[in-house]
């Protein structure tokens, strides 16, 4: 019963954030060029690439040090060790994101960047608050922190988008004010956990750093593979070919995200656990977990699709209804990694990190070839093409090794 009330809860807020950030999209998309638009949609991209760049995934070493020994008392200390590292994760993703705002020639605007450095060493900050409000299982406070910096400032952005020309100074100050007030939101909620006297050595941050060196590279070529459509279309057509594109791709990037809000991080825990542990059962709960992630994709991917053409065509702009057709290739490639996402965790679980490096390393090679060749040669459409193909080839690769390495008993 707590699960489903879990996901009960977690689908009111992620319905509410996905109203309302389908509704900014179309305030953007009614009053902005599709240059404002593309330039917002290149700073969701540039912070969640610093952001994981910068992360180094220590938390892999510490979430699987927490299964195997499940305790508050254990939480506090791997908590107090993240926040010895926060200390140089948090500035390194702001350097990295305001290096690659210079690289794509985002603004020259002075307080853009500061707001958008904000934004950048705050966002650091709540997503290692987040994987630890579903570690102490409290998916929904993790929800909430996300929607804070997701979702929560939109409307107020509305007023700021009539004619304006600050419109994106405006929208990256409210976006990190809101992004501050989600780490103040965690932090209270963790303070419990926070509260430890233990000081870490360095040994153990280092051999930390090294055991999550294989997931490291994984996760960030998960990152720039899932970002990389809009970077390559910035250098070869601009901001407004990134405008029209990046409307399409945040719904169809909603689908991933309400689905893992609602099934996978609460299924999470009990996914490492099980398979971290190789215990009974694992493999029905697995298909259990697939089964209704299956179901959430189908009927969240026909919602998105029922309320977001009719609104577009309503709205009469010719360079997003001549691309109509995008959404629903981009949301079945989603659908696909998502479908099969509980295979990578369990892999991650068993601790198959040769196995996840070469997928994912070979995914975004695969990636940035079919990318630079199908826009090259297409255009946008080719931004549509290649994730679509990416997401099948590596759907059936995870297929193939949990089939391969269940039959033999390794995982």
């Amino acid at each position: 019963m707590s699960e489903i009330r879990s996901g009960m809860f977690s689908m009111a807020i992620h319905g509410g954030g996905l109203a309302i950030r389908l509704g900014f999209m179309l305030l953007l998309l009614r009053y902005t060029s599709p240059a404002i638009l593309g330039l917002y949609g290149l700073a969701v991209a540039m912070e969640s690439v610093a952001i994981y760049l910068a992360g180094l995934e220590f938390h892999t070493f510490t979430s699987r040090r927490f299964a195997r020994s499940a305790s508050q008392q254990r939480l506090k200390v791997l908590m107090r060790v993240h926040r010895c590292l926060l200390a140089f994760t948090a500035p390194l993703a702001t350097v990295l994101g305001l290096f690659a705002a210079h690289i794509l020639n985002f603004t020259t605007d002075t307080l853009s960047l500061l707001y958008l450095g904000i934004l950048l060493f705050s966002g650091t900050i709540m997503q290692e608050l987040s994987r630890y409000l579903i570690l102490n299982r409290q998916p929904v406070h993790s929800i909430f922190i996300g929607f804070l910096r997701t979702a929560a400032w939109q409307p107020i952005a509305f007023f700021f988008l009539h004619s304006n020309e600050h419109v994106l100074r405006d929208i990256l100050f409210l976006w990190a004010i809101f992004s501050l007030s989600g780490v103040i939101w965690g932090i209270w909620v963790l303070r419990k956990l926070i509260v430890c006297k233990c000081r870490p050595r360095k040994n153990y941050l280092f051999r930390g750093l090294y055991n999550a060196r294989a997931y490291y590279v994984i996760s960030a070529a998960t990152v720039l593979q899932g970002n990389l459509e809009r970077f390559i279309l910035q250098m070869l057509l601009g901001p407004s070919a990134v405008g029209v594109f990046s409307f399409f791709q945040t719904l169809g990037n909603t689908l991933g995200s309400v689905a893992q809000t609602v099934v996978t991080n609460i299924a999470l825990p009990e996914l490492l656990m099980r398979f971290g542990q190789k215990l009974k059962g694992r493999q029905e709960y697995m298909r259990h977990v697939m089964k209704r992630l299956l179901i959430c994709c189908t009927a969240l991917s026909a919602a998105i699709c029922m309320t977001a053409w009719p609104l577009i065509l309503v709205l009469s702009r010719q360079e997003y209804t001549d691309k109509l057709w995008m959404l629903p290739f981009l949301l079945l490639g989603q659908g696909f990694i998502v479908w099969t996402q509980p295979i990578h965790l369990a892999l991650y679980a068993g601790h198959k990190d040769r196995i996840l490096l070469i997928m994912m390393g070979g995914a975004l090679l695969a990636s940035i070839l079919a990318n630079l060749l199908f826009i090259e040669l297409f255009g946008i459409a080719g931004a549509v093409v290649s994730p679509l193909v990416v997401a099948i080839l590596i759907s059936g690769v995870r297929k193939y090794w949990f089939n391969r390495l269940s039959k033999n008993g390794e995982l």
